[in-house]
């Protein structure tokens, strides 16, 4: 019985392992080798990812970050102006930005070339310095004119993670096989 009770633990942890490995983590398009972000390119910044090949307007984004879904807040198009509560000033490869009205986590991102590069921001920083220098040219050299300036924000709260169903199954399983040898050696001492 004992042997049956390993197979049955043993497939349910693999059947889990099977599913939880199929899943497809989407990101956005290729990462350029040439050049990286730093977070010395965006004022505030604490993490960043890219450089990416591409325009973040017509990518998947979701992933970067570990955030499943990203929302366009405010979009400057030109390496300054406003639009809502996002002001950006600069001079094509360098410059300042500022936001009002917006204090949960969100994200930046830089386009300028064929390339773009994602900063993530904790909310606290309002306003900062940027540069380009983590996005590429066409010639594959750093630091071209910034392009656009998107805030973007994730979900209003976190979702709740679910349990899968294999994972239940194989937990019942053992909970029931469990209490199944409980009482047959309990009867027998």
């Amino acid at each position: 019985m004992k042997g049956i009770l390993s197979t049955l633990v043993t497939s349910s942890f693999l059947a889990s392992a099977v599913i939880a490995g199929t899943a497809i983590n989407a990101n956005a398009a290729l990462v350029k080798g040439a050049v990286n972000c730093s977070i010395s390119n965006l004022g505030g910044a604490t993490a960043c990812e890219g450089a990416f090949e591409g325009n973040d307007a017509n990518q998947d984004l979701s992933g970067l970050f570990g955030v499943s879904t990203w929302t366009q807040w405010a979009k400057v198009d030109n390496d300054h102006g406003t639009n809502g509560g996002l002001t950006v000033a600069g001079g094509g490869q360098d410059g300042t930005w500022s936001i009002a009205g917006l204090t949960s986590p969100f994200m930046i991102v830089l386009k300028g070339g064929p390339s773009f590069s994602a900063y993530s921001m904790d909310g606290n920083t309002t306003s900062g310095s940027w540069n380009t220098s983590g996005l590429f040219k066409g010639n594959d050299k750093p630091g071209p004119g910034l392009s656009h300036f998107t805030v973007y924000v994730g979900p209003a709260s976190p979702p709740t993670p679910v349990p899968e169903p294999l994972t239940i199954l194989g937990s019942a399983l053992a909970l029931g096989f469990g209490g199944l040898f409980k009482k047959k050696y309990g009867q027998g001492n």
